[in-house]
């Protein structure tokens, strides 16, 4: 059974845009690759790196001009991508079932 869906806020987007931009990954094919490992102190660990593509098993979400690759594992844990900015944090947020991961 199928339970989760990601949304990327237009913050989200806008700052994914620019880091393939920055970092040079063609945006007809790259994105961000957002995943969910064991460990940490919930059990999980949220990962996020930018990929030139995405592979065969990925979902691919696209939301507000931006591009998310998630393995279904992944998929399954991750909701909300969101950018935020505050006086001690600035990046990306992915928020979970019960936790979030901030990426500078």
């Amino acid at each position: 059974m199928e339970t989760a869906t990601i949304h990327v806020t237009e913050k989200a987007a806008t700052k994914i845009q620019e880091l393939l931009a920055k970092e040079g990954v063609p945006p007809e094919t790259g994105g961000l690759r957002v995943g969910v490992q064991g460990g940490g102190c919930s059990g999980l660990t949220y990962a996020m790196r930018l990929d030139t593509q995405a592979r065969d098993r990925d979902r691919v979400i696209e939301e507000n001009g931006a591009r998310l690759f998630v393995d279904p594992k992944s998929y399954l844990y991750a909701v909300v991508a969101a950018a935020v900015r505050s006086r001690r944090n600035a990046g990306l947020l992915l928020r979970g079932q019960s936790r979030r991961f901030i990426s500078k």
